[in-house]
């Protein structure tokens, strides 16, 4: 597969990975390989829904969740605010 072609990938109600082009089962730490290696997309087997979006927050939330967890809750409570006032700067007109 070329770099720049997306790779589809299918997510099944018992959260298993499957790559069609492979005919194999994935786990999610196999997916976030690929993800880090070409363009992905992921679809609901059952709704075909693209849920790119929500697989990357979880690998994200994955990621970060050691620091976050080590983090305090007024630490916590400041990163929250941060983000909000960001989302009003993206979002507002």
């Amino acid at each position: 597969m070329k770099k720049d072609q997306v790779l589809t990938i299918k997510r099944f109600q018992n959260q298993k990975f499957y790559n069609p082009q492979e005919c194999c089962y994935l786990t999610i730490e196999e997916v976030e390989k690929l993800i880090s290696k070409q363009k992905v997309k992921v679809i609901d087997n059952r709704s075909n829904k693209d849920i790119t979006n929500e697989v990357l927050i979880y690998l994200i939330w994955q990621n970060k969740k050691p620091v976050l967890m080590q983090m305090d809750s007024m630490a916590l409570t400041e990163t929250l605010k941060k983000a909000q006032n960001k989302r009003r700067l993206l979002f507002d007109e």
